[in-house]
């Protein structure tokens, strides 16, 4: 079982290897994106000013660091883009085929389509705002060229059992540690470090924001909203909060509101099961996290993976949170369990 680590710098990609990351994915906002589009939405969902490599030259550099080591990087175009931004995106595939990564995670049909259909040799691996709930939606995009599939947050091991034993020939990948939401993020467009913009009195995304928020497709969805939604959300202050995932609305999925530092989205102990469920990898959140963060994360969960040879199960739990209390500073009942 793999660890996917995030990457959003250069200098990170030798220290991450060290501590166990067996893959490493990133995403890139080049000058191009952002000379072609507003600053508000990059390529792949994550905030502009923190989780993003500079250029394609450097995420050559990753490449080439990564497989010194014979460990693999993969890259991040797994936003829903519009036509203009397609032709951007497909304006910079052939230089980002030319810096070897290992993968792509898409999310958008037309990019999976087109990738399959030009057959660059890179391998697709599907996001999970790809959003996909059963085998046969697996099955269908293997068809497309889908070679990995991360799930959905919220489904629950024993399906992931299921589904993976369903579909054969593709690789299966589940969350781990940060990160945990009780949306489906494949049906959400909130763009993580939006809120800081607006936050810092940025007048060309409010401008844009106000913009998008009147447009007449805008308007067109809001006519079939339910009106109690409406009305819920009309109380909600949600622009100036400071993460907006807190939006409050009812879930079946309980996620106490994080009020102090220590609190940490984690499903380590899960690993047990995932393995058993057949799953290939596991994936840490946070693009955006300082450097030492990541590689605490992944120091973590390596050291977890040394007692998956436990024929106990609680066993192994046992021993997941006391090593959660070394590496992390916390325990369980200071945290958000994924699973």
């Amino acid at each position: 079982m793999n660890i996917l680590s995030p990457l959003s710098n250069v200098s990170e990609t030798i220290p991450l290897i060290k501590s166990g990351a067996d893959e490493l994915y990133c995403g890139i906002l080049s000058n191009n994106w952002k000379s072609s589009h507003n600053k508000i939405f990059t390529p792949n969902q994550r905030s502009p000013s923190s989780a993003n490599l500079k250029s394609i030259n450097e995420l050559k550099k990753v490449s080439e660091l990564t497989h010194k080591y014979n460990k693999k990087v993969y890259l991040t175009l797994n936003k829903q883009y519009t036509k203009k931004e397609f032709i951007t995106v497909k304006e910079e595939l052939p230089k980002i085929i030319n810096t070897e990564i290992d993968a792509i995670i898409v999310s958008d049909i037309k990019l999976i389509m087109h990738l399959n259909r030009i057959d660059t040799g890179i391998n697709l691996h599907l996001s999970t705002i790809g959003a996909v709930f059963n085998s046969e939606a697996c099955n269908f995009l293997k068809d497309y060229g889908i070679k990995k599939i991360t799930f959905p947050r919220h489904i629950p091991i024993n399906d992931m059992e299921i589904i993976i034993k369903k579909v054969k020939g593709v690789k299966f990948e589940a969350f781990i540690l940060n990160g945990l939401c009780k949306y489906i993020e494949g049906f959400c467009s909130y763009y993580h470090g939006l809120e800081k913009s607006v936050a810092n009195k940025d007048d060309a995304i409010r401008r844009k924001v106000k913009e998008i928020l009147s447009s007449n497709f805008t308007k067109s969805i809001a006519k079939n909203i339910p009106s109690k939604i409406i009305q819920i959300a009309s109380n909600q202050n949600w622009i100036k909060q400071s993460d907006p995932c807190e939006f409050k609305c009812s879930s079946n999925i309980k996620i106490p509101t994080q009020n102090n530092k220590t609190m940490i989205d984690c499903g380590a102990c899960s690993i047990y099961d995932l393995k058993n469920a057949g799953v290939n990898s596991i994936k840490i959140v946070g693009r955006e996290n300082v450097t030492q963060k990541k590689i605490e994360d992944v120091k973590f969960i390596k050291n977890m993976k040394k007692y998956l040879h436990s024929k106990d199960k609680n066993e192994f739990i046992t021993r997941s949170k006391k090593i959660r209390e070394n590496f992390l500073g916390s325990n369980c009942k200071l945290g958000r369990c994924y699973y």
